[in-house]
């Protein structure tokens, strides 16, 4: 590749690498034959490393102008090699200064990446050893996921049963005692009933005992016969009065339940009854 030298007003070989990668006007030191390109001492360097079958040849130049004489163009020529000889001596040190640090950077880079492989693979293995060890405590659970649903499945039913007993057994003994309660209250109030029957019958009896007494003439033969209906009627009314005394003090009216003082505790306990609770 030729670029203008501002220098000399000429045109001069350049590293076509340096150009391209950098933008950087670098003297070239060799040409490629297979590439057609040329190279820096570092880039002909790294291109013989990574094409090893490539051919590569110092490149000569001349920077000085030539004389119309053969002669001077000889010693032109002669002191040109010598030049180019002498600068590629000088250069030797320096590239192999600049390939070696190639080399370097090169060869940290690797380590960089095996070190970076070692990392992921040393974790990957703590990894690996870290499941082995929780599939041997949790061998069952982690393997056998059929039964570990089944086993779920298994509890899930005795529990319910479990509950279900508790409740019916509760459920039944509080029905029993509705049906208890329910049969005094029955009870009670027939007898209030058979009460009231009696002082129906009671005061029936007095209007009719009270007629025949009005009835009655006051002949003496009718005397003791007026008697036996007085006690009748005293009697009857006694009755009558107990039974009205009984009715007011009895009645089904004064009846009230009672329930225990701790009901509302019970009530509250019934939602606190049975749980569900982690067997720690």
């Amino acid at each position: 590749m030729l670029i203008l030298n501002p220098l000399d007003g000429g045109y001069s070989n350049c590293c076509d690498k340096c150009m391209r990668d950098f933008s950087q006007q670098v003297s070239s030191t060799h040409l490629c034959h297979h590439c057609n390109k040329s190279f820096c001492s570092v880039h002909s360097n790294y291109h013989m490393k990574y094409f090893p079958y490539h051919y590569l040849t110092l490149v000569k130049r001349d920077n000085d102008k030539s004389d119309s004489t053969s002669s001077t163009m000889e010693e032109t020529a002669s002191s040109s090699l010598d030049s180019d000889s002498s600068s590629e001596d000088e250069q030797r040190p320096s590239r192999k200064f600049a390939f070696n640090e190639e080399y370097s950077m090169l060869h940290l880079q690797i380590l960089s990446h095996k070190q970076q492989q070692q990392r992921i693979r040393s974790q990957f293995e703590d990894l690996k050893d870290d499941l082995k060890r929780w599939e041997q405590v949790h061998f069952r659970k982690f393997c056998n996921l059929s039964d570990e649903f089944e086993d779920i499945e298994k509890h899930r039913l005795e529990l319910k049963l479990e509950s279900q007993r508790i409740f019916v057994s509760l459920r039944k003994a509080l029905y029993e005692r509705e049906d208890e309660v329910s049969q005094n209250i029955d009870k009670i109030c027939n007898e209030q009933k058979e009460m009231v029957m009696k002082i129906s019958s009671l005061k029936n009896n007095l209007r009719i005992i009270m007629a025949e007494i009005e009835m009655m003439n006051s002949d003496e033969s009718n005397y003791e016969k007026m008697e036996r209906k007085l006690q009748q009627l005293n009697a009857t009314i006694d009755s009558l009065k107990l039974q009205c005394q009984s009715q007011v003090s009895n009645g089904i009216q004064n009846y009230h339940l009672r329930y225990l003082p701790i009901l509302q505790e019970i009530e509250q306990d019934i939602h606190r009854l049975c749980h569900l609770q982690k067997i720690n």
